[in-house]
């Protein structure tokens, strides 16, 4: 039992889900099955580990059934009911958290009942939640739903008494406030993915929903954000665009939903390190700005989640270390490592000491935590040769850098995990910091070398080369010596 799918979900109930699930597969309105409870309350014992030994089917059984033979078929059933009905539980928790969706469909209850003064309180109600509810994805969805309700239910002496309203052009206003929202939302994020993999980008569309907005004349706060956005991401990094969408940013991104916060918070970040990338040093102090603001007010768990993500873990860190905020990301480090999923925060965490100490100066403190990463990811190979070339670099340790190189080139020819692109940025960044290192401690012929110096600049420049940023660094370094 300790592969199916009821423990898969049982697994990753809280304390409170799983009283909140007792009380559930009691009601005889949910489960009117005595024995489908009995099996949840022996499973429950048990949590959260649910250790295999403790519930094979047999172990179960002799707890529902004590003194009874076993019988596969009605232990089978009962799993079977109790995953249908944690299934259930699960949409009716989700279902419990959409408020508007709630009153909604008690509107359609009370027009399908034809109670009239009940509807028209309901919808009177829900159109003042509307009106404080957070914007999102679905605001101007609900906008119009509700109007749609209206105008199939009620009188249009009633709808129409005050004269004011055309409820026709509102219904179509959220309709289209909806679909341009949507469109430039999902546009931002494909924008951000063409940009990380060069997945396919058909811009003409979401520019036409730019158009769309701007000439309906119709804004929100949430519009007017994802409109920015859109030009900036887009743009070449003009300074113009990120101011305009820096202040709309800072003066409407709270009348959000949280989860809107984070993702708008999260496209700043990726905003601005995209141009730190391009070499843009000025945005490196600002996406320090929108990761403080991330992580201070939590907004990471705005999905309900309970854990960090990694990735965002280790940015938080990178970020504060580019920004020169030492004490921020060993305070960051201390205090938020606990939220990493127990799978990766040991892993995760030695890398953040290793970014840390590399920025810091310690090289030879960042070998001792690069010593004890162990296993690996794929995503975080390159990652840790990274690591390892500029602790290299930064201790002029010319012979470790040169085979590094060699059986980094050896790994990604024989590894398929990468993509033909990862490789081919890869490959440049380690031709760059070796000539760089030639530069430093080569030969006569290499070392002090203006033209090589040059070269390196010029090769770093032209291309979308892995560790750009750090590499435009010690190039100005290297220069500023000479």
């Amino acid at each position: 039992m300790e592969k199916s799918t009821l423990v898969e979900i049982l697994r990753t109930f809280t304390k409170e889900e799983l009283a909140a699930f007792s009380d559930f597969s009691a009601s005889p309105y949910f489960n009117k099955k005595s024995n489908v409870t009995k099996l949840f309350e022996s499973l429950k014992k048990f949590a959260p580990l649910y250790p295999p030994e403790k519930i094979s089917k047999e172990e179960i059984w002799k707890k529902v059934f004590p003194g009874k033979k076993y019988n596969y078929g009605i232990m089978k059933n009962l799993i079977f009911d109790l995953n249908k009905l944690a299934v259930k539980f699960l949409e009716l928790e989700n279902y419990s958290a959409r408020i508007i969706e709630q009153e909604l469909c008690q509107l359609e209850a009370f027009r399908y009942k034809n109670l009239k003064q009940l509807y028209i309180k309901r919808a009177a109600d829900t159109m003042k939640n509307l009106g404080a509810r957070p914007l999102d994805n679905q605001s101007h969805l609900y906008r119009y739903m509700l109007y749609s309700s209206e105008m199939s239910y009620l009188d249009y002496e009633m709808l129409f008494e005050k004269g004011d309203t055309d409820y026709h052009s509102v219904i179509n206003d959220s309709l289209l406030l909806n679909y341009c929202t949507n469109q430039i939302y999902h546009g931002i994020n494909n924008l951000q993915y063409a940009h990380n993999r060069k997945a396919l980008l058909n811009s003409e569309i979401h520019h036409k929903a730019l158009l769309l907005l701007d000439e309906s004349g119709l804004h929100d706060p949430y519009a007017e954000i994802l409109k920015f956005l859109y030009i900036a991401l887009s743009g070449p990094g003009s300074r113009e665009d990120y101011e305009n969408l820096k202040q709309s940013f800072f003066q409407n991104y709270r009348k959000c939903s949280e989860t809107v916060q984070y993702d708008l918070a999260v496209a700043m970040i990726n905003f601005c390190r995209n141009n730190a990338q391009r070499g843009n040093s000025e945005f490196i102090k600002d996406e320090f700005i929108y990761i403080k603001l991330l992580i201070g007010d939590s907004l990471y768990k705005s999905t309900k989640i309970s854990w960090i993500d990694q990735y965002l873990f280790m940015q938080a860190v990178m970020a504060a270390c580019r920004a020169g905020e030492f004490e921020w990301a060993e305070r960051f480090i201390t205090e938020r490592s606990s939220e990493l999923l127990d799978s990766v925060k040991e892993q995760y965490t030695n890398m953040a000491y290793i970014t840390l100490n590399l920025r810091r100066g310690r090289f030879h403190d960042a070998l001792q935590y690069i010593s004890r990463v162990k296993n690996v990811d794929k995503g975080d190979k390159l990652n840790i040769k990274v690591f390892e070339f500029n602790a290299y670099y930064e201790l002029n340790y010319y012979d470790e850098l040169k085979a590094l190189a060699d059986t980094t080139h050896h790994l990604l020819r024989s590894d398929r995990l990468f993509s033909q692109e990862e490789k081919e940025h890869f490959k440049e960044y380690v031709k760059a910091i070796t000539w760089l290192m030639e530069y430093k401690c080569g030969s006569d012929k290499n070392k002090g070398n203006r033209e090589l110096l040059q070269k390196t600049e010029k090769f770093v420049e032209e291309r979308k080369i892995r560790n750009k940023l750090w590499l435009l660094q010690k190039i100005e370094e290297l220069k500023n010596k000479l």
